[in-house]
């Protein structure tokens, strides 16, 4: 409180470029041609991980850190992981041991991020309307995938919230728009492409007896639209992704939410496999309501890495991250509600003046 540290570091832009698009490669794909884990892909992760660590966090003041930490990464920092980055070098060890030994940062952190501290200041600000149920909506239009059916059933089962579910043809576009008028959570499983040009970026829903464009909603569509939500989750692949502008950032899927008003947006950097989210996300929902939507997150994905039963690649984990403010907001009024209080209050007014004046001249005659 009351202090800023600043620090600075010389490296060649193009260094950070190159390594964090080498590390996004191997959490995409940590695989040899047989299908199984290549483990010098393994080791290069591991050694590309350490080095973010030591560029970012290995200072002396850095060592009082605080258990939560907001990220205004700029460039290629945007698609970094900041919660896999290894704290001891791994030479000679493996994700097991390194996992087995609390050795990444999301067991000390739990991290958000934004575009920019303005952005997450307004993101702050936004109030949640009182006329938007506190239940969860879940829109899955892939839902009869394998990996999708899993996610989904797992959340129902698991969550702490009152779940309102869809079927794969009730997840329609039509629907997601009606369930931002109606839910203050709502979590969608689906695709999602990204394009190089930005406003292509989309999520494909169910195809409803309309257009066909009615199935794809898009980034430009997302620019021109106002959110009320408390958060909505982007379960599908590289949420977070898309073409970076210079002092802009990613033109992601997930920009568009921030840009319309959102409070938070769970979203996703790579693909992250079935075993992650059917763990994860059922986990977060879970801590939610008793926690802030960072520690939340932390604590489902560290609880993930102490089951044995899973792959504690980086891959199946580190993808999810929370951009936007980790605080829950206090309910407030929507804007017809406020309205509609406001025309009250002028009619109670004016009526008790008028009955008041109507008593005066009674007593006058």
């Amino acid at each position: 409180k009351g202090k800023v540290e600043v620090d600075s570091t010389q490296i060649n832009k193009k260094v950070i470029q190159n390594n964090v698009k080498s590390m996004l490669e191997l959490l995409n794909d940590p695989y040899r041609a047989d299908g199984k884990i290549s483990l010098s892909k393994d080791s290069s992760l591991l050694e590309l991980s350490y080095f973010f660590y030591k560029l970012l966090f290995n200072r002396k003041w850095l060592k009082t850190l605080p258990e939560r930490i907001i990220i205004i990464p700029d460039d290629a920092l945007y698609n970094l992981p900041f919660d896999a980055l290894v704290t001891v070098s791994p030479q000679g060890k493996m994700i097991a041991e390194l996992t087995q030994d609390s050795n990444f940062t999301v067991f000390k952190h739990a991290f958000s991020y934004c575009f920019s501290a303005n952005v997450l200041m307004e993101m702050e600000k936004q109030v949640v309307p009182t006329d938007l149920k506190r239940c969860l909506a879940i829109l899955a239009p892939a839902r009869k995938e394998p990996n999708v059916k899993i996610e989904v059933e797992a959340i129902e089962k698991n969550s702490t919230f009152t779940c309102l579910s869809f079927s794969d043809k009730e997840s329609t576009k039509e629907n997601f728009w009606k369930a931002c008028n109606q839910y203050a959570y709502i979590h969608v499983a689906a695709h999602a492409f990204v394009r190089p040009n930005p406003d292509s970026n989309y999520l494909k829903f169910w195809p409803s007896n309309k257009e066909p464009s009615d199935t794809a909603l898009f980034l430009h569509e997302l620019y021109r639209h106002r959110f009320h939500q408390e958060l909505i989750n982007l379960s599908a692949c590289e949420t977070a992704s898309g073409a970076f502008q210079e002092g802009e950032g990613n033109f992601s899927l997930a920009r568009g939410l921030a840009h319309g008003g959102i409070r938070s947006i769970l979203s996703t950097l790579w693909r992250v496999p079935t075993d992650g989210k059917a763990f994860i996300m059922p986990g977060f929902y879970a801590q939610l309501q008793s926690t802030s939507k960072d520690v939340a997150l932390q604590e489902a994905k560290c609880s993930f890495l102490k089951n044995g039963d899973f792959n504690h690649h980086p891959q199946n984990w580190a993808g999810y991250v929370l951009i936007g403010t980790s605080t829950n907001s206090k309910r407030g009024f929507s804007a017809f509600f406020a309205i509609t209080l406001i025309i009250g209050c002028v009619l109670a007014i004016g009526g008790f003046f008028f009955l008041n004046r109507n008593k005066k001249k009674k007593k006058t005659l």
